[in-house]
């Protein structure tokens, strides 16, 4: 049930992100704080090369090992196989044709598995041997994938939320923002269907927002984000009851509803109370 308070909303950018909310949100007895995203927007400037996908190792018959260190900055793709060219010659020559890069050389050599930037050239998730078609080729195995990251990642230091995800671990994920707009223009996110959390804090005067993209770099560009934040009452008897510690191990979820504990069986896919 809602409270009859006024719902309040808070704007969060670059320059605020951190700070004090201007004034503290302080609950009454058995209110809680009910949070929802409303809209985000960010410039999509965002590198597609970072110093955590800047690598490309290729073993070669005559030149021995080729570790190339990219800089880091956005490329598209011929400028990636421009650079790429400049920094393999005279052993390897890049060529792209059909959104895919192909790797030519009169000697024998191999892409291997130390390469970092396998998503930006195509590359699946095997070493890459070249093959004497007439010259030394390989042929990457995938379309080549230029963006920066699929979702920006927002996290608050403040707040234990979790979105859960199969395909990702209980990391304090609050939302996760499509990259929806091509480099150089504006990212913009509102929410079609609004994710809400039930925050058991009793006050909040600090918001930091944590922006990280899909390998976990930090985010430093200048953004806008709102929040829309209710209040809500919830009986004694309906409290919410949270773990002390999860066990990742052998709980990859486990909801609470009321004092009865869900939890999957593993290997069963089902589930059983605890």
């Amino acid at each position: 049930m809602y409270s009859n308070r006024q719902a309040v909303n808070v704007f969060i950018d670059q320059e605020t992100n951190g700070k004090a909310i201007t004034f503290p949100l302080i609950l009454k007895p058995l209110e809680r704080i009910l949070l929802s995203i409303e809209d985000f927007r960010m410039d999509n400037l965002l590198p597609n090369v970072t110093p955590l996908n800047n690598k490309l190792v290729i073993t070669h018959d005559v030149a021995g090992v080729i570790d190339l260190i990219i800089p880091s900055k956005f490329y598209n793709v011929t400028q990636l196989r421009d650079y790429l060219n400049d920094a393999l010659r005279p052993y390897v020559t890049v060529t792209y044709a059909d959104y895919q890069y192909t790797f030519v050389s009169v000697n024998n050599f191999t892409i291997t598995l130390d390469t970092t930037c396998r998503k930006l050239i195509g590359m699946a998730g095997d070493a890459v041997v070249s093959s004497l078609t007439p010259a030394y080729t390989a042929i990457m195995p995938n379309k080549i994938n230029m963006t920066a990251t699929s979702y920006i990642t927002i996290k608050i230091k403040e707040l234990a939320v979790d979105m859960v995800s199969p395909d990702t671990n209980r990391d304090g994920t609050f939302v996760r923002i499509p990259l929806n707009a091509p480099y150089g223009e504006t990212i913009f996110y509102r929410p079609q269907f609004i994710h809400q959390f039930l925050l058991r804090k009793q006050t909040m005067r600090i918001m930091t927002l944590e922006l990280h993209d899909d390998l976990g770099n930090l985010l430093t560009d200048n953004f806008t984000c709102s929040f829309k934040i209710e209040y809500v009452y919830v009986p004694p008897d309906q409290e919410i009851v949270e773990p002390e510690k999860i066990d990742e191990a052998t709980a990859l979820f486990t909801h609470y509803d009321g004092n009865v504990k869900i939890k999957p069986f593993i290997g069963s896919g089902g589930f059983g109370l605890g």
